[in-house]
């Protein structure tokens, strides 16, 4: 297959070039690609009862086919029907809560490629990092840092969504102390990154305020098994997509639920291309073992990493993570997000 073939690109130039398409996948059994009206029709008792509100199934079935009704409303539909037009009918990008009250940050719920065909719902969201091992002055400096990048743009505020606590000490006691401090300085949603010790020592006083976990990749497992028992949002991360995909069923499995997907990308095409092969599979391809809302870590070294926030910001990257916390670059880069999630149907 040509590059992007699958994906609806132009073969021969619709991706970077030496990126190559993810190969082909065809969903979980049973959901897929989305139906079409007639194939929802075959579904349908096809007994034109208007029950529904529509004149007839067929109709009914372009209601469903669009969205724009549920199986509910049909009373003589079998219970297969049901459950595969509801399997089929459940949003292709699941949503991933991240924090809790007025602060909280919603990841994925999208249901378009394209803003024209409906609207985005939520904008991607920004984190900036601190470590633990800095000493307390400057865990204290960098965190008020943080907390200043906020801005007013056209009668918006603007600012950062999340604050990033790297676990660089190794020590899971100054790592929970670290996150805790991040908590009551900044008073947004945390990522917390690093091995799962550290991840439970401060999931211990956290926990109830739900922060987004980002174990290391050998300790998927483990890290899948500490979301799924404190219920809370998961970062899987494996290099590629195919890589991913292993790793998401394994983190389903252990019982996670709220995944949010990294893969790990070496570069900034490299992240641009598995954004969009993400995003194509999980809305217009239905492939639901890949289907959630994406992560990348543009921090610890990652090349241009401005520059990939900027193409990320537009190209479907829901969370990003970035170690700059100077307002000459963030601010730019929230000012593009503003530009592209701001509705052009809503004044």
């Amino acid at each position: 297959m040509g590059r992007g073939g699958r994906l609806g690109m132009p073969r021969g130039g619709g991706g970077p070039p030496g990126v190559p398409a993810p190969p082909e996948r065809r969903g979980i059994p049973g959901v897929g690609m989305a139906l079409t009206a007639l194939e929802i029709y075959k579904l349908l008792p096809k007994t034109n009862c208007k029950d529904c509100g529509c004149s007839t199934c067929l109709a009914f079935a372009m209601q469903l086919a669009s969205g724009k009704a549920e199986i509910g409303k049909c009373g003589d539909a079998s219970a297969e029907a049901k459950q595969t037009l509801g399997d089929a009918a459940a949003p292709p990008l699941p949503k991933v809560v991240v924090g809790t009250g007025d602060r909280a940050v919603t990841l994925g719920d999208e249901v378009v490629l394209f803003r024209h065909e409906k609207t985005f719902y939520h904008p991607t969201a920004i984190a900036v990092s601190v470590s633990d091992a800095l000493p307390e002055e400057s865990l204290r400096e960098r965190l008020r840092g943080i907390s200043a990048l906020s801005f007013e743009r056209v009668g918006q505020a603007l600012s950062v969504d999340l604050v990033a606590v790297r676990c660089g000490s190794g020590d899971p006691v100054r790592f929970a102390k670290a996150a805790a401090a991040a908590h009551a300085a900044c008073g947004k949603p945390l990522l917390l990154s690093g091995p799962c010790a550290a991840l439970a020592a401060a999931v211990r006083e956290l926990g109830p305020y739900r922060p987004l976990l980002s174990p290391a990749p050998g300790e998927a497992e483990s890290g899948a098994r500490l979301a799924a028992s404190e219920k809370l949002p998961l970062v899987v991360r494996a290099p590629g997509i195919d890589g991913l995909e292993k790793a998401l069923a394994e983190a389903r499995a252990a019982g996670a639920t709220d995944l949010v997907a990294d893969p790990m990308p070496a570069d900034a095409p490299q992240a641009v291309a598995d954004s969009i092969f993400l995003r194509r599979l999980a809305i217009t391809h239905r492939a639901r073992e890949v289907a959630y809302p994406t992560a990348f870590d543009l921090g610890a070294g990652f090349p241009q990493s401005f520059a990939a926030a900027c193409l990320l910001v537009p190209k479907y990257g829901s969370l990003l993570v970035l170690d700059t916390a100077d307002p000459a670059e963030i601010l730019p880069i929230l000012t593009l997000r503003q530009n592209i999630f701001t509705d052009p149907q809503r004044p």
